[in-house]
């Protein structure tokens, strides 16, 4: 747990390669709270300036490095007790490379560290850190993690589940999509399941490793709740306050063509319960751009219907009237509103004629 206020600062110092991340922010307070003197390699030290007010006065400062230049790290490394490797990447870019970034990086910055002295290394992993991974990035993180206990046998490694918290990258982004789409992509169905975990606990356990307060090896750092894609995507629009994703209407809503099935309704709106249902309601006729969809079996009256996907209502257990009917007997539409009657060649003639006098006589005054 963490300490209410701030420890006085030390002479201990601790050097964060990559600490100007998501990830790395969080650490670097958590450090300047443990009263350590805190010391952030980055490729940019000009765009760092947010870290400083997580510390004391000259408690944080920023230094250039690059992984891809040893001699930057080595240099950024010099006067370390415990050195911090947080540098990652999730998909390669021009020179960030997995290879050079998470597999050479880490031997690079732990053979730095030990030549600097430093008494103790901690290095971020991920959890599907593994050499069978199908995915690069698995093995690199793999690779990367043989690589600093080649250097540091006692070298502590974090492995995080999908970590959540302000900026994060992955929870933020479906909201965000949560907010401009009615649907939300559901990829391997939805049944992914994750462990997601705070920030801050992953920011804690990295400063519990720098202070020695564990043992080397292998963490792996997951929160109390184990979640599905689909939860997370319901809680991520929840807590966004935005509606939730509503249940596509599989089995009425699909198209006659193999190329579009299965298709979505384009109609959306917040369930008011688990068991609401969502079903296509209005009417719909065979056209050249508008097909016809199967017939829907009412769950009440057992009728059947055609149904259009442009239109959806929710019922639960209950037969819905088709839309036209409930547009004529609704009361509040204004005569504003309702249809005018047609004007024949005639009447058509003679009212722009009207309109022409009026509009002369209008630009006369």
């Amino acid at each position: 747990m963490a300490t209410d206020s701030p420890r006085p600062v030390g002479d201990k110092l601790v050097t964060v390669f990559g600490g100007s991340g998501f990830i790395g922010r969080h650490v670097v307070r958590a450090l300047a709270r443990d009263g350590w003197r805190v010391r952030v390699a980055v490729r940019r030290p000009d765009l760092a300036g947010h870290l400083q007010p997580l510390g004391g006065v000259g408690q944080i400062v920023a230094t250039q490095a690059n992984l891809r230049f040893p001699a930057s790290v080595a240099q950024a490394a010099k006067g370390s007790d415990v050195v911090v490797n947080l540098v990652g990447i999730l998909a390669e870019s021009g020179k960030q490379r997995f290879e050079a970034v998470q597999a050479e990086g880490p031997r690079i910055v732990a053979e730095a560290a030990k030549a600097a002295g430093a008494t103790r290394f901690v290095q971020m992993s991920a959890i599907g850190a593994d050499r069978q991974s199908k995915a690069l990035y698995g093995k690199t993180k793999a690779a990367g993690e043989e690589a600093a206990q080649a250097v540091y046998p006692d070298a502590t490694i974090l492995r995080p589940s999908i970590v959540f918290g302000p900026e994060d990258q992955f929870f933020n982004k479906f909201a965000a999509m949560a907010r401009m789409s009615p649907a939300l992509p559901l990829i391997g169905g939805g049944k992914t399941r994750f462990q997601p975990v705070f920030v801050g606990d992953v920011a804690r356990a990295v400063a519990l490793a720098v202070s020695g307060k564990t043992k080397g090896g292998v963490y792996e750092l997951g929160g109390p709740d184990v979640m599905t894609f689909r939860q997370i995507l319901h809680e991520s629009s929840n807590m966004c306050s935005t509606r939730p994703i509503g249940t596509a209407c599989w089995s009425t809503c699909r198209s006659d063509s193999p190329r579009l099935r299965p298709r979505f309704c384009s109609c959306f709106r917040t369930r008011r319960s688990p068991s609401t249902r969502w079903r296509c309601s209005r009417p719909t006729t065979s056209s050249p751009r508008t097909r016809a969809t199967p017939a829907a079996r009412s769950p009440a009256s057992g009728s059947s219907r055609p149904l259009r996907r442009r239109s959806c209502r929710a019922i639960s257990g209950a037969s819905v009237a088709p839309a036209s009917s409930a547009r004529r007997a609704s009361p509040r539409r204004s005569a504003r509103s309702r249809p005018k009657p047609a004007m024949d060649a005639a009447a058509l003639k003679a009212e722009i004629a009207r309109r022409r006098r009026r509009s002369a006589s209008t630009r006369s005054r």
